[in-house]
């Protein structure tokens, strides 16, 4: 579960003691590591024998998804992962401050942010979704 508000109220929902500014490993509902760095990651994920999903939230007022504020999801761990495996969760507010501007990526890896360029489903809340627009700067 990565930075920001959303993921933090995920993170208490599931009664974790996360941090809001970092990104917390989880396992069955329990925290494996706290504020985890990119190279803790990626020993976790190479570690674990089964599916890893990653849940993150753009920055708001910027809306950079991968990149700048979300430092520790680096594009070794996107790569990895792939977007079929990455879950977006964003307040319907969050995106309509974006007015209609698309989510950017901004990975330090050019032809990742092409290559995940395009529309993807973000979660806005219990049983609600809306397909969005993911471009590199």
């Amino acid at each position: 579960l990565a930075s920001g508000r959303i993921c933090m109220a995920i993170k208490d929902y599931l009664g974790i003691d996360g941090t809001l500014l970092g990104v917390d490993a989880v396992l069955a509902h329990e925290l494996v590591k706290k504020d985890a760095s990119e190279a803790e990651l990626m020993t976790l994920i190479h570690a674990h024998d089964g599916p890893v999903k990653l849940f993150l939230t753009p920055i708001g007022g910027q809306g950079i998804l991968f990149g700048r504020g979300n430092h520790t999801v680096c594009h070794q761990v996107i790569e990895h992962l792939g977007m079929e495996n990455t879950s977006v969760v964003a307040s319907k507010t969050k995106l309509k401050s974006l007015e209609g501007r698309p989510l950017r990526l901004d990975t330090g890896n050019i032809e990742l942010d092409k290559r995940l360029s395009g529309y993807i489903t973000i979660i806005t809340g219990y049983d609600d979704q809306v397909l969005y627009q993911l471009a590199a700067l």
